[in-house]
């Protein structure tokens, strides 16, 4: 081999500049002057695509959350079933809900993306609106055998296209797109990718529509002896009718005697189960036949005793009421009983994941600063009742806090009605003398003037949401937590006087995937003796992950009809967790965290007890100047909140 050459050639500089850099360095090669590289660099920096990690490190596309609702509704809507969209990597279902990757892979590129989710849900869905997956005893035979589970998926999967193809133009558009889309055509056994080039001739023909493979010079073109039982087995597939009954009632019968003709043609070959396109995800048995109920009574099992006593206890409950050996070789025997098939309760499985289960959680992407780019679902919240305890700490506060509660009222209820002059109005009662000259320096330049030049005198106000988040760390133990109590009754007091939609919501955390979002008071929850009690007994404890919170506090509120929405911070420190998430990272996510809210239109504010040398330059960073207030004392907390939020809603 020819030692490189030095200095390189610019053929030779040009390669390695885009071996290095990517694509993004192809605009500035091609510049012809200094000027035109520099804007090619700032373009690619400011309005190129921010990259997005998993926590592995692994690049991926476009995140879930982004399509999750929107996709959910249209999902319900074209297919006609109530399911829901929930997240799990590959995609599958359980018959009542589909589970789709919280990220396709990488690159992004969004309109493609969107198209992969659109088909990977109608693929789980056409599973569903057809009744495949109802047969449990079907679905114990498949768990047991990879090859006939493969091969039935991938009949099924086609059918499926066809389904959605013949019902819905417009989806089948979508169907004839995928082959061209790499990413939808990634192989999976199971859960390990493999490659596309040399896949056995046999497999072949049971990935047409869905998967472009690359040119493999092995195999001859057209039809052969090898993938002839593969292509009789598409052929009386694509037979069935499907716009008549007996054509899908018939389908479950067509699939698996299709599918058992191909498990033993592969057996035959000495074959695996064929590859699963990632458009396709996989088969989940053990989810549909999963019995909860069982699985909690299995765990309890060693509660009662070990296994001797177990069994003695069992023989004596059997004796005299049919459970002798000869009434379980009469069972076994019964007509109608399906040889060497699994009894579905009897199934254990080993599969590398469980399944998720619904806790009302939400999972939210990090921001890395170091490396520019979202760490997708790095964090989870789950809300859960904040801890309560007995009313007497909560009249406590009341009662010592009297003179305080009436003035805050007071100052209050003198917020109820805003009067204040509304400008850029095309009518009104007077007019806006700097808009009108403006309208005229319009018409003389020839242009078409605005016609807002009008003001009125308005005596309402804006309704607001106002959502305030509690710091319950560890470090708030001691003097901090009983002054954020106190900040809570008063402000409480003074919203009720209000009348303005709020929430009290506490916030600490184990761990990035154990986010504690704790309800002192949710939206629709009126002032009861459980939210007195949950006030007066709040407990410190955890670390402070700061912008997994106010991001979630971010997505409650845009869940409210209201044109203002304000999030009040109250903290004693800085973002603060285990690993990383210490200095600079914990303080940059959160600034990312603030900034996705304010364009949500959330307005973010903070009070911050934190002491601490530095807390001005984080604060700063976080929040913007004037956006945050630092108390220098801690007892000031209590009255300083009221006027922040008076200051606001001005």
């Amino acid at each position: 081999m020819a030692a490189p050459t030095w200095p390189p050639t610019p053929q030779d500089a040009d390669k390695a500049t885009l071996e290095e850099y990517g694509e993004a360095a192809r605009a500035v090669l091609a510049a012809e002057t200094d000027e035109e590289a520099e804007h090619a660099l700032l373009a690619a920096f400011l309005m190129g695509r921010v990259k997005r990690q998993l926590t592995d490190g692994v690049d991926v596309g476009l995140p879930l959350e982004e399509v999750r609702r929107p996709l959910a509704g249209w999902v319900r809507m074209v297919s006609g079933l109530d399911v829901d969209i929930a997240v799990n990597d590959p995609a599958c279902t359980d018959t009542h809900d589909i589970y789709l990757p919280r990220a396709v892979p990488a690159p992004e590129t969004p309109e493609e993306d969107r198209l992969l989710y659109r088909c990977m849900a109608m693929v789980q869905a056409g599973f569903l609106a057809l009744g495949l997956l109802d047969d449990k005893r079907f679905l114990a035979e498949i768990h047991a055998d990879w090859v006939f589970r493969n091969a039935w998926h991938l009949l099924a999967t086609r059918l499926v296209v066809r389904l959605w193809s013949e019902r819905y133009p417009g989806l089948r558009k979508d169907f004839a797109a995928l082959p061209l889309l790499d990413k939808a055509g990634i192989m999976r056994v199971n859960l390990s990718e493999v490659p596309r080039r040399g896949m056995p001739g046999a497999f072949r023909p049971l990935y047409d529509g869905l998967v472009r493979f690359p040119t493999d010079d092995r195999l001859p073109p057209g039809p052969t002896a090898e993938d002839s039982v593969a292509r009789a087995a598409l052929v009386a597939v694509d037979r069935l009718d499907l716009s008549t009954l007996p054509g899908r009632k018939g389908a479950p019968l067509v699939l698996s005697g299709q599918a058992r003709r191909l498990r033993e043609e592969y057996r035959r070959l000495r074959l695996g189960p064929p590859p699963l396109p990632y458009v396709a995800g996989v088969l989940r048995p053990e989810w549909i036949l999963d019995d909860l109920a069982r699985d909690l009574a299995y765990e309890q099992e060693w509660k009662k005793g070990n296994t001797p006593l177990r069994s003695l206890l069992k023989a004596m409950q059997q004796k005299g009421a049919g459970g002798g050996i000869q009434d379980k070789l009469k069972r076994a025997m019964r007509p109608g009983r399906v040889a060497n098939v699994p009894d579905p309760a009897d199934l254990v499985t080993n599969e590398l994941q469980a399944r998720p289960e619904e806790d009302g959680s939400r999972q939210y992407d990090e921001w890395n600063a170091e490396r520019g780019h979202y760490v997708v679902a790095a964090t989870r919240v789950t809300e859960e009742p904040a801890g309560s305890g007995p009313i007497e700490s909560y009249q406590r506060i009341v009662d010592a806090n009297r003179a305080q509660i009436d003035r805050i009222r007071r100052q209050f209820a003198a917020l109820r009605v805003e009067e204040r002059w509304v400008h850029g109005l095309p009518d009104g009662t007077e007019i806006d003398l700097n808009r009108a000259v403006s309208a005229m320096a319009d018409i003389k330049a020839g242009h078409t003037p605005k016609v807002d030049w009008y003001v009125r005198f308005q005596r309402q106000r804006q309704q607001t949401a106002i959502l305030t988040m509690v710091d319950l760390s560890g470090s708030t133990q001691g003097g901090i937590i009983y002054r954020e109590q106190e900040a809570l009754v008063l402000f409480s007091e003074g919203l009720r006087v209000l009348g303005f939609p709020h929430a009290f919501y506490g916030f600490s955390n184990q761990g990035p995937m154990a986010c504690a979002w704790q309800r002192i008071k949710g939206w629709e929850e009126g002032y009861d003796e459980t939210v007195f009690k949950r006030i007066g007994n709040l407990r410190p404890g955890g670390a402070t992950r700061l912008g997994a919170f106010i991001r979630h506090a971010a997505w409650s509120l845009g869940s409210q009809p209201q044109q203002r929405r304000i999030l009040m911070v109250l903290s004693d420190g800085r973002p603060e967790d285990r690993g990383q998430y210490r200095g600079s990272y914990g303080v940059k996510d959160t600034a990312m965290a603030v900034h996705e809210a304010r364009r949500q239109d959330v307005h973010v504010h903070c009070i911050s007890m934190d002491a601490s040398e530095g807390a001005e330059e984080y604060l700063a960073e976080i929040f913007g100047k004037g956006r945050y207030l630092l108390l220098d004392d801690v007892d000031k907390l209590p009255t300083r909140l009221p006027e922040v939020f008076k200051g606001l809603v001005r």
